[in-house]
């Protein structure tokens, strides 16, 4: 925010989507424009609200309480887009899978085995420490039973390989959708042991074979960020593993997948 500081000017208050920010005082005993009055970093991409409130204080030299605003300078911070794909070539060659039976002939990509056990698809590029990972989900089969069937996406991931009835066969962190709990599972595996972090409820139906629902995972480091149908569901740190490749992963059924994208930040 750029503004003007003088020796008649107050105190403002900051806001940002509607959340206060912090204090700015604009007094200073020259007459001074274009000066850099307050900063905000981290912000998502999108619509913000910068709102800022005379406050009604000031400093004791000041004469008055005028606040004075030249405008704001907005900087995006650079992003590689790592990979897209939304099938629309009928074809996955950048992906690698580990068992399933997959296809993109629809112009989606589509997991159609629903035996029991886990399939997964990993993109065959590696992104850096921080990145944005997104996917549309379509789970398309029910499990019975005692089972329950999940369809997500894996982060992280290493040591990859085909798994077993009921195995996790992969190091790696896991957020997947549980049609049957109406639940979003998160957790981590390593190599057949499963260690679940956190289930949250999807706060909505999760229909098979008729919605899709969009998923947004946001790595910055350690600090994990997932979204479900743009509603934060998850903020967590865990430190168990700090790199590794990303894909689509489903557990004792089917699902469809599209418009996946990997950005780096």
């Amino acid at each position: 925010m750029l503004g003007i500081l003088a020796n008649n000017h107050g105190k403002g208050d900051v806001y940002i989507d509607g959340t206060f920010m912090e204090t700015v005082d604009f007094y200073d005993p020259t007459l001074k424009g274009m000066q850099v009055l307050y900063t905000k970093s981290g912000l998502d991409c999108g619509m913000h609200t910068i709102k800022v409130v005379v406050k009604g204080t000031k400093n004791a030299s000041s004469s008055d309480y005028y606040l004075g605003i030249d405008g704001f300078r907005i900087y995006k911070v650079a992003t590689i887009n790592l990979f897209f794909d939304d099938f629309s070539d009928n074809n996955y060659c950048d992906l690698s899978t580990y068992g399933g039976t997959w296809s993109a002939a629809t112009g989606k990509l589509e997991q159609t085995n629903t035996d029991l056990g886990e399939a997964k698809a990993v993109i065959n590029k590696q992104p850096n420490t921080n990145f944005t990972f997104e996917a549309d989900i379509v789970p398309t089969s029910q499990a019975f039973w005692p089972y329950n069937n999940q369809a997500g996406l894996i982060f992280k991931a290493s040591d990859l390989a085909c798994g077993g009835i009921m195995y996790d066969n992969y190091k790696g962190y896991y957020f997947g959708l549980d049609p049957k709990a109406n639940s979003l599972i998160f957790g981590k595996a390593n190599i057949g042991t499963w260690t679940e972090i956190l289930v949250v409820d999807a706060g909505k139906d999760i229909l098979v074979n008729e919605t899709s629902y969009h998923v947004k995972i946001v790595v910055n480091d350690l600090n994990i960020k997932i979204y479900f149908d743009n509603v934060l569901k998850i903020d967590i740190t865990d430190s168990t593993y700090s790199s590794g490749l990303v894909g689509i992963r489903t557990f004792n059924g089917s699902a469809n997948y599209d418009n996946i994208s990997v950005i780096e930040n």
